[in-house]
């Protein structure tokens, strides 16, 4: 019977004991600390908006334009350091720091993402694909392709002019007089009735009956 109070006695004992230890240990006061830090590149140029994210509490912050973040973090507290386009960089704080203010500098890489191939059609139905293939106009063989292709060449290469108002050209030739207006500025133009060359070339010309009529 001696026995039996004993132990229970005992048991009663520790029930007690364990809301106390909890309450002991809730109630011990926790280090703070405040982490800083520059967040750069692979090239050391500053990265801003890079998320900063203590992973064990849910909370965090992001940096600035100069890649400047501050945070409150515990010892042992797991840093995540995030961003698009880059590789995720996690980062413990260490339990044997001294001081309250932590100063650290990380480096994020650039993470390459390849997609998976996109193939964009221009029919969304495959009825309408057939009835375009249906009403494809292609030429009968390769050789009127490539007189057609000529054609098209040859006329852009002459640069022929139909008469008709066009945007191009009339581009062209404003930016062809500007040119000379540069190019020539605080000088005067060349003047071919003192060139003697194209003097030699309209004699020549004279000679060979090339300003007569033909009739």
């Amino acid at each position: 019977m001696n026995l039996f109070k004993r132990f229970g006695f005992l048991v009663f004992f520790v029930i007690l004991s364990i809301p106390f230890e909890s309450i002991a240990q809730e109630n011990k006061p926790v280090k703070l600390h405040q982490l800083s830090g520059i967040i750069n590149d692979s090239k050391q140029r500053p990265m801003p908006f890079v998320h900063v994210l203590v992973k064990n509490y849910r909370r965090g912050t992001i940096s600035d334009f100069e890649g400047f973040f501050s945070i409150v973090v515990q010892a042992k507290d797991t840093i995540l350091f995030s961003s698009m386009g880059y590789k995720k960089q996690i980062w413990i704080v260490p339990d044997t720091a001294l001081t309250n203010d932590l100063y650290v500098q990380f480096k994020l890489e650039t993470d390459t993402i390849i997609l998976s191939e996109a193939i964009v059609f221009p029919w969304n139905t495959y009825e309408k694909f057939r009835e375009a293939f249906v009403q494809l106009n292609v030429p009968s063989d390769d050789i009127e392709r490539a007189l057609t292709n000529f054609a098209l060449i040859e006329k852009q290469l002459l640069n022929d002019y139909s008469g008709e108002p066009n945007a191009s050209l009339s581009y062209k030739y404003f930016m062809q007089q500007t040119y000379n207006q540069l190019y020539y500025a605080g000088q005067l133009p060349p003047n071919n009735l003192l060139n003697p060359i194209a003097w030699s070339k309209f004699f020549q010309a004279l000679k060979n009956g090339d300003f007569k009529r033909k009739d």
